[in-house]
C-alpha cells in the first residue's frame, strides 16, 4: 500500500435536505447549501461545508495551504450502493473532486473508504484511492488509474459486495475487488470531496450529487435452455469468483486476484444445464493466458470445473485443464495455430464429453474422468495482459455443432446476385454476411443456403452464423459493383461530338447508349469513358452497362440538330434593317452573319431569329450557327447602300436657285433638304439630283435621304438673303459706343449706319455685327447693308451726350436742372435743351457762369449736341469788424486779431480801426494794455475771456475795448 501526501490529496463535501431515515436512498440533486450533512472530520478537522457552484466555505482545512471540503450522509446506505457527482468546475491540475463509497464514520478507522478522485488531463490524481483515516491524519493508496474529467462530466462509484466499480459518463472506467485488502469496508455511508491547492475553495465544485442502492444485476437465466449472450462484458452483471480465486474484468478493465498468477476469474451466477458451453472472444493476449470454463461446481471445493486454457507466451502448454481448489491439472494439451485478438474459442460439455472449437471449427474432444452432470459456466484469465472482449455461455441444446462453409457459387457478382453457399450445420442459421454486410437468405437444407448479395457489400469472405457459432469462408466473394454515372461533359452537342462520362465501376463496360441509341466508346479508366454522340441519337439520359449492371445518368444529354434557313424577311435593305430569319433548330444560335459579316441577333423561338443588317455588310447569303452546325440561306440578301454627296453647284444663291447635287446611290431618293428645309427635287440619275432652294432655307449643308440612309454634304450651301436686324445692345450711348447688332444674313455686309451716318463695323458671324457709334450720329434707326439688300432695325438707337456741372469760388450754393427730354443714364439725348439754375447758400453770392449757351441772372441754358461742361462760381460775402478803444484818464493799449479761417487782413490798431472778414469767419481779438495801463473790459463780443474777445462774422460788427491808467 502506498501513501499519498496531504499536499496532493484533497476532500470535498456537500449539503442536502435532511436524511429521512437510516435506510436513506434519496437523491441530493441539485445540491443545497442548507442540507444536513456531516463533515468528514478526519480530513476537515475544523468542520467544513460544501458548495454547489459558487457558494462559500466558511470553515476551511488549511494546513500546508491546502483546502479540503468534505461531507457524507448521516445515514447508512445499503451494502450495494453508489455515490455519483456531476463535476461543476475544475480550475487547474491541482484541483480535484470525487465521490466516496464504503465511507466508515466510526470504528477502528474513522472516515475511511474508497474515493473516485478526478482531475484534469494533466492532473496527478486520476485514481481510485483507498483511504485510511485515524481521525487526525490519513493516508491514501492509489489503486486503479482512470481517465481525466472536464466540467460537466458525471462520475459514479459503485460498491457491490467486495467489488468497487467506477463509471465515467455511464461507461465503466475501472473495476476493483476489495476482498484481498488488509482493511476491508463492508458497509458505510456515501460522500463527496473537493480540493484546491490555495484558498478559497471555489475552483473545485460539484454541480449535483446523488446516492442510492447499486443497480440490480442483469443477465438472469431464463431456462435450462439459456443461450443468451454477455457481449460485451458489463459490470452490471453479477459474477462470482471461482472457488479459490478472486476477481474478474472485461477488456481494458482491472482486477486483483488471490495471488500473482491467477488474477482474473469468474463464474456466472446460476447453474447451467447438463449440456452447456462457454465461449470467449479474445482481446489482448500479449502475455499469460485464459479461456472458457464449464461444469463449475461451486458447492464442491474438490473439483471446480474444466478450463480451456490458451497460453499466449507458452502455447505448447495450452489445452484443457481440470480445476481444483487452487490447482490446474492438465487433461489434454495442444498447440493452437494462433492466439490472436478477435478469435472465438468455445468449450462445450455434453455429458462427459468436452469439445474445443476455434472460430466454429472443432479442434479436438476430451472425455472427462468422471460424471459431472451440472455446474456453472465461466471464464478464467492469467495475468492482466490477457483480456476478453466478449463472452457467452449457456445450453446449446445438445452442444450444437458450429457451421462450416465448404464453398459458394458464383464467386463474384454485383449486389442482388443470388449465391449458393455449401457447408454443414446450417440448420437454424441466424445470419449470413458478405464481408460483414448482412444479407437476406434462405436455409434450403442443413448443407445449403441461398443468399442474396446485399446493398453495401464489399469484396471479402462470406460468414454463416448459427446457434452453434459462426463459419467464415476460406475464400472471398468478389462484389462486382454496379456502375454509377456522376456527370458527363459536355452536356449537349451534335452527332459526332466527343463526350466524357465520369463515374465509377466502368471497368468491363459492355455498352454505352444515348437515350437508348448505342454509341462507340473507350473505357479510359474505372471512372471515365470516352464516347461520341451516335447518328440517330435524341435528347435523353446516357447509360453505361457493365457486368455489374446498368447505370443511367440523372441528367439528360441534349442532342443538338443542325439548323436550317427557310426564308429571309425582308430579302433586301440597308444597314440596320430588321430581318427575320425563319427555319428550324434555331434554339442555341451562337452566330448570325450577312455574307460573312457578324450581326447581332435574338432567338425568338426554335424556328425564328431576329437580326439586323450589320455595318459593313454586302449583298450575299445569310448564315446561322448553333452548336449543331451552320446553315446558309439559299438566296442572297441584297444590302441597299446609303447615298453619298460628292458636290453641288452652284454653292450659293437666293431662294428659287436651281442646284445640281452630284453623288452616288440617289435612286429612290425620298427627301432633299437645304439645312433641314425640304426642297423640291428631281432624280436625274443614280448619281445626280436637280433641286430648288426652298423658301425659308438657311445657309448650311444639303442632305439627300433614301431608304438606305441619309447623306450630308461636307460643305454648306449659302442661301443669299437680305439682312435682318433682330436687336442691338446697348440701345443708347454716346459717340464711340460699341454696339452688338444681332440678326441674320449679315455675311458680306458692306455698310452699317446709325440714322444714316456710316459707322465702322466688324461682321463676327452670319448673325452678329459689332459697330461703333460714329461722330455726327443722332438718334435714329440702325441699318445693315449687304449685296442682297439692307436691313433696318425696328427701334432707334438713342445717341447721348454727357453734361458735367462744376462749382467754383470760395462760396457755396446749389445748381438744379430742367430739360425738354429726360436724362438717360446720367446723359442727355443729343439735341436736348438743358436749363441750369444756381442758388447761392446763405453768406454766398453767385458771381458768374462759364460754358453756357445763354445766361440770364442765375439761369444758364445749354443745348446737348455734344458733351458739355458748365461752371457756376459762388463767392462768400464780406462784412466789416469795427474796433474802438475807450480810455479813462490816461489809460491806453492796443487790439490785435486772429481769424479762422485765416485771413490776410487782421486788426492791429493802437486807436480805432476797421477790417472786412468773410462770412462765417471767427475773429479772436486780444487787448494789450500799455505800460502803466490796465485793460478794463470788452463790449460787443460774442464771448470774452480775460483780455480776449471772440466774434463770429455774419454781419457788420462793432467791438469796444476799455483801458484804465
Amino acid at each position: 500500500m502506498s501513501c499519498l501526501a496531504l499536499a496532493t490529496f484533497p476532500l470535498a463535501a456537500l449539503a442536502a435536505d435532511p436524511i429521512a431515515s437510516s435506510s436513506f436512498v434519496g437523491q441530493e440533486n441539485p445540491l443545497y447549501e442548507n442540507g444536513a450533512w456531516q463533515p468528514i472530520t478526519s480530513m476537515s478537522p475544523d468542520g467544513a461545508q460544501f458548495q454547489k457552484n459558487n457558494a462559500a466555505f466558511p470553515n476551511l482545512y488549511n494546513p500546508a495551504n491546502n483546502n479540503h471540503a468534505g461531507a457524507r450522509t448521516t445515514a447508512a446506505v445499503p451494502n450495494d450502493h453508489y455515490s455519483e457527482i456531476v463535476v461543476g468546475h475544475i480550475g487547474n491540475n491541482l484541483d480535484y473532486v470525487g465521490a466516496f463509497a464504503r465511507l466508515q464514520p466510526s470504528g477502528s478507522s474513522v472516515d475511511s473508504g474508497y474515493l473516485y478522485w478526478a482531475s484534469l488531463a494533466n492532473g496527478a490524481n486520476n485514481y481510485l484511492y483507498r483511504i485510511v483515516a485515524t481521525g487526525s491524519s490519513y493516508s491514501a493508496a492509489k489503486l486503479v488509474p482512470h481517465s481525466p474529467v472536464v466540467d460537466g462530466d458525471r462520475i459514479r462509484l459503485i460498491a457491490r459486495g467486495p467489488v468497487i466499480y467506477g463509471l465515467h459518463n455511464g461507461v465503466r472506467e475501472f473495476i476493483y475487488n476489495s476482498a484481498t485488502d488488509q482493511i476491508r469496508y463492508d458497509t458505510g455511508t456515501t460522500g463527496m470531496l473537493a480540493f484546491v491547492q490555495n484558498p478559497p475553495l471555489t475552483d473545485a465544485t460539484v454541480a449535483s450529487w446523488s446516492t442510492g442502492p447499486a443497480p440490480s444485476s442483469s443477465g438472469v437465466w431464463a431456462s435450462t435452455n439459456f443461450s443468451g449472450v454477455e457481449d460485451p462484458l458489463d459490470e452490471g452483471d453479477r459474477w462470482y469468483p471461482l472457488p479459490g480465486y478472486q476477481g474478474f474484468k472485461k477488456a481494458g478493465g482491472f482486477a486483483v486476484g488471490k495471488d500473482t498468477q491467477h488474477n482474473i476469474s469468474g463464474v456466472w451466477s446460476i447453474a447451467a444445464p447438463q449440456k452447456q458451453y462457454s465461449e470467449v472472444t479474445l482481446g489482448t493476449a500479449a502475455t499469460g493466458g485464459g479461456g472458457p470454463v464449464v461444469r463449475i461446481d461451486r458447492a464442491n471445493t474438490g473439483q471446480t470445473g474444466w478450463l480451456l486454457f490458451l497460453w499466449a507466451d507458452n502455447p505448447t502448454n495450452s489445452g484443457v485443464y481440470k480445476i481444483t481448489a487452487g490447482n490446474f491439472l492438465p487433461v489434454r494439451l495442444f498447440t493452437p495455430t494462433a492466439i490472436v485478438a478477435g478469435d472465438k474459442w468455445r468449450l462445450t460439455a455434453d455429458g462427459n464429453t468436452l469439445e474445443v472449437f476455434q472460430n466454429g471449427v472443432s479442434q479436438f474432444t476430451v472425455t472427462t474422468d468422471g460424471s459431472y452432470p451440472t455446474g456453472d459456466v465461466g471464464i478464467e484469465a492469467f495475468t492482466p495482459a490477457f483480456t476478453f472482449m466478449a463472452w457467452e455461455g449457456g445450453d446449446p441444446n445438445g452442444a450444437a455443432q458450429p457451421p462450416t462453409i465448404s464453398g459458394f457459387t458464383p464467386t463474384s457478382g454485383p449486389v442482388g446476385t443470388s449465391v449458393s453457399i455449401s457447408g454443414t450445420n446450417f440448420t437454424g442459421a441466424t445470419a449470413v454476411a458478405f464481408n460483414g454486410a448482412s444479407a437476406n437468405f434462405t436455409v434450403t437444407s442443413a448443407s445449403a443456403i441461398q443468399a442474396t448479395v446485399p446493398a453495401g457489400a464489399s469484396s471479402g469472405t462470406i460468414s454463416v452464423t448459427t446457434p452453434g457459432g459462426t463459419a467464415t469462408s476460406s475464400g472471398g466473394f468478389t462484389v462486382v459493383n454496379a456502375p454509377a454515372i456522376s456527370s458527363f461533359t459536355p452536356t449537349s452537342g451534335p452527332v459526332g461530338a466527343s463526350v466524357t462520362i465520369n463515374g465509377s465501376s466502368f471497368s468491363g463496360a459492355t455498352a454505352v447508349a444515348f437515350n437508348g441509341v448505342s454509341a462507340s466508346f473507350t473505357v479510359s479508366s474505372d471512372n471515365a469513358i470516352q464516347t461520341a454522340v451516335p447518328a440517330g441519337a435524341a435528347t435523353g439520359p446516357l447509360s453505361v452497362t457493365t457486368p455489374g449492371g446498368t447505370a443511367t445518368s440523372a441528367n439528360t444529354f441534349t442532342v443538338l440538330s443542325p439548323p436550317t434557313i427557310a426564308s429571309l424577311s425582308p430579302a433586301s435593305g440597308p444597314v440596320g434593317t430588321a430581318v427575320t430569319i425563319s427555319g428550324t433548330n434555331l434554339i442555341g444560335t451562337t452566330a448570325v452573319a450577312f455574307n460573312g459579316v457578324s450581326a447581332g441577333f435574338t432567338v425568338s423561338s426554335d424556328t425564328a431569329v431576329q437580326t439586323a443588317v450589320p455595318a459593313g455588310a454586302t449583298t450575299g447569303p445569310v448564315s446561322v450557327t448553333t452548336a449543331g452546325g451552320t446553315a446558309q440561306s439559299s438566296g442572297a440578301f441584297t444590302v441597299v447602300l446609303p447615298p453619298t454627296i460628292a458636290s453641288f453647284s452652284p454653292t450659293s444663291g437666293p431662294v428659287g436657285t436651281s442646284v445640281t447635287i452630284n453623288g452616288t446611290s440617289f435612286t429612290g431618293t425620298t427627301t432633299v433638304a437645304f439645312n433641314g428645309v425640304t426642297a423640291s427635287f428631281t432624280v436625274i440619275s443614280d448619281t445626280a439630283i436637280q433641286a430648288t432652294v426652298p423658301a425659308g432655307a438657311k445657309s448650311g449643308p444639303l442632305t439627300v435621304t433614301t431608304p438606305a440612309g441619309t447623306a450630308t454634304s461636307a460643305g454648306s450651301y449659302t442661301v443669299a438673303s437680305a439682312p435682318v436686324i433682330a436687336s442691338f445692345s446697348p440701345t443708347s450711348g454716346p459717340v464711340g459706343t460699341t454696339v452688338t447688332i444681332s440678326g441674320d444674313h449679315f455675311a458680306g455686309a458692306t455698310t452699317v449706319a446709325f440714322n444714316g451716318v456710316s459707322a465702322i463695323f466688324t461682321v463676327t458671324s452670319i448673325t452678329a455685327i459689332r459697330a461703333v457709334v460714329p461722330a455726327g450720329a443722332t438718334t435714329g434707326l440702325v441699318s445693315v447693308t449687304t449685296a442682297v439688300g439692307t436691313g433696318t432695325s425696328s427701334s432707334s438707337f438713342v445717341v447721348t451726350a454727357a453734361l458735367s456741372v462744376v462749382q467754383a469760388g470760395n462760396g457755396a450754393g446749389t445748381v438744379s436742372s430742367t430739360s425738354d427730354r429726360p436724362p438717360i443714364n446720367g446723359a442727355y439725348e443729343v439735341g436736348t435743351v438743358v436749363t441750369l439754375t444756381a442758388a447761392p447758400a446763405v453768406g454766398s453770392n453767385l458771381t458768374g457762369w462759364t460754358g453756357c449757351d445763354a445766361v440770364s441772372g442765375a439761369t444758364c441754358t445749354v443745348t446737348m449736341n455734344v458733351a458739355r461742361s458748365v461752371t457756376a462760381t459762388f463767392t462768400l460775402q464780406t462784412f466789416p469788424l469795427n474796433v474802438t478803444k475807450s480810455s479813462l484818464l490816461t489809460g491806453n493799449g492796443t487790439v490785435t486779431s486772429t481769424s479762422s479761417p485765416s485771413s490776410p487782413n487782421q486788426i492791429n490798431c493802437g486807436s480805432n480801426c476797421s477790417v472786412r472778414f468773410n462770412y462765417g469767419t471767427v475773429v479772436t481779438l486780444t487787448a494789450s494794455p500799455a505800460l502803466l495801463s490796465l485793460f478794463n473790459g470788452w463790449s460787443g463780443c460774442d464771448s470774452t475771456s480775460g483780455n480776449t474777445c471772440t466774434v463770429t462774422i455774419r454781419s457788420a460788427r462793432s467791438v469796444n475795448a476799455a483801458f484804465l491808467p
